[in-house]
């Protein structure tokens, strides 16, 4: 390419051949950073992550006092009902999660942000009431729809007693390690009384509420043995997607791929063993249920996520490889028998399970007892003053009739603490950083070009071949610039992403 210059007075002016050769130069600096920055897709996150364990009073999930480990925006926790404020005993952990990335576009296709795209997920059981039946089909499980007032049912309840009351927590024990905190202690009532009674000739009657006669509940005890564990882990395989928007509305979203990555892992587990002592069995035959809701519930933070949340999200329980509910409220309505270990699971990954040995001691003597599931529907619940949406699974540990019963079963809940988020986009920082680069490199060899023209120029002057009386030629002749050669081409679109799949 042929560059001219003319002096005017004592500045030289580059014309505008010189210009074109700047800018290709700038534009090329500016590609050739631009791509090599935006190509990295495994990212280190460093977040704090402190734990620490709360205790005293709480609005969630109904209220009441509690003891939980924090760590960042992850809880790990248990709600027990007060004198003041008597409620269920609520194994909680709270967190907030990533259905995952996205490159937001506008309508023109200009990026815009990249963001993660959050949500707040409540995974909860929920020890309800206590039950004595009949199992008249013999079949060990009992339906939870006749507490719901529905008659008719195959089996028989003679009495429940509610876990909506005061507990008085004993023997706290709490040890905080550098990677590992646990929490042990105990929640009591005692002389706890009934709740509901079934008259025992009439299979369809009404239940009544019971009386002081019915007697009491000696006692109940559940143990928590709480355990917080963190790790550094490789997350692999987070969704990407590439979502277009206007006016705040998402318009368009497609699948762009998977990113990689390295982030703080915080395994929770909380087992709660039951101790139940004095029920008064109204038979021989009696089994006894122990009721527990398992509750799943997601809060999307910001439009794009709730949006992006209602058309690709999705929450499931399985058992065996087998959805037993899911946030539809579909699954089984009747109790179906459990033989392995419940997985709850939403879009990308396994967010909590429950497992438990199918052996009880009873009256110092080790026994069957089996585990039971059924529907229970959609959920909507208010906690930490967010409303959540998701659905609940009813379950029941069915345990033999015995004046002393004891059996531990195990809550687990793992939470990845991805931190993908504007104010935190690695991306974004880099390539501002990169097309800094790029323009203090475009100006430095215009400066080196400007230096090196002047030099030659300065030599042609000397000469007498450039004079300022005679209007200047080119030394050489400019042909037209052929269509399509151009040296500035329009601006590449931004980066689409991976292929969709």
């Amino acid at each position: 390419m042929y560059i001219a210059t003319k002096w005017v007075g004592s500045v030289k002016r580059i014309m505008p051949g010189k210009s074109a050769m700047i800018a290709v130069i700038a534009l090329a600096v500016m590609m050739f950073v631009t791509p090599a920055i935006a190509a990295a897709d495994d990212i280190v996150q460093d977040r704090d992550l402190s734990v620490d364990v709360l205790t005293g009073t709480t609005t969630r999930m109904g209220g009441g006092d509690w003891i939980a480990v924090k760590a960042g925006d992850v809880i790990y926790g248990v709600i027990y009902g007060t004198e003041e404020n008597p409620n269920e005993i609520i194994i909680l952990t709270e967190q907030r999660r990533y259905i995952g990335g996205a490159d937001v576009y506008g309508e023109n296709g200009e990026l815009l942000r990249m963001q993660g795209i959050p949500i707040n997920l409540v995974y909860a059981a929920k020890l309800v009431s206590i039950v004595e039946f009949i199992d008249k089909d013999n079949d060990s499980l009992f339906d939870l729809r006749w507490l719901s007032n529905t008659t008719g049912l195959a089996d028989k309840p003679v009495k429940t007693a509610s876990l909506t009351i005061p507990w008085a927590m004993e023997n706290l024990d709490v040890s905080n390690g550098e990677n590992v905190t646990t929490v042990d202690f105990d929640l009591t009532a005692k002389n706890v009384s009934y709740t509901w009674v079934w008259p025992m000739a009439a299979l369809f009657q009404m239940p009544r509420k019971a009386i002081p006669a019915d007697g009491v509940v000696d006692q109940i005890t559940f143990s928590i043995h709480l355990r917080f564990e963190r790790e550094m882990k490789t997350v692999e395989m987070v969704p990407w997607f590439n979502i277009t928007v206007s006016d705040g509305q998402v318009k368009n979203h497609t699948f762009a791929g998977y990113r990689n990555y390295t982030a703080d892992v915080l395994n929770g587990s909380i087992k709660y063993d039951h101790y139940i002592s004095g029920w008064d069995f109204a038979s021989n035959e009696s089994k006894l249920a122990v009721e527990m809701g398992l509750i799943a519930g997601i809060h999307a933070q910001g439009a794009v996520a709730e949006q992006l949340r209602a058309r690709i999200y999705s929450m499931r329980c399985e058992m065996n490889g087998t959805p037993v509910a899911n946030d539809n409220g579909n699954g089984p309505v009747a109790p179906v028998l459990a033989r392995d270990t419940l997985r709850f699971q939403d879009t990308w990954e396994r967010f909590g399970n429950l497992s438990w040995v199918n052996t009880v001691e009873v009256d110092g003597v080790e026994k069957e007892m089996v585990f039971q599931v059924q529907n229970g529907g959609t959920f909507g619940f208010t906690s930490n003053g967010h409303l959540y949406a998701g659905f609940m699974v009813r379950t029941a540990f069915i345990y033999p009739a015995g004046d002393e019963i004891f059996h531990d079963p195990l809550f687990q809940s793992t939470a990845t603490t991805l931190t993908i988020s504007e104010s935190t986009n690695p991306f974004a920082k880099i390539l501002v950083i990169g097309q800094l680069i790029a323009v203090i490199v475009g100006i430095a060899l215009a400066i080196a070009l400007g230096i090196f023209l002047k030099k030659k120029n300065e030599k042609v002057k000397s000469t007498g071949k450039v004079s300022h009386n005679i209007p200047w030629q080119p030394s050489k002749p400019v042909h037209p610039q052929q269509p399509g050669n151009s040296p500035m081409q329009p601006p590449y679109p931004p980066r689409q992403g991976g292929k969709e799949q």
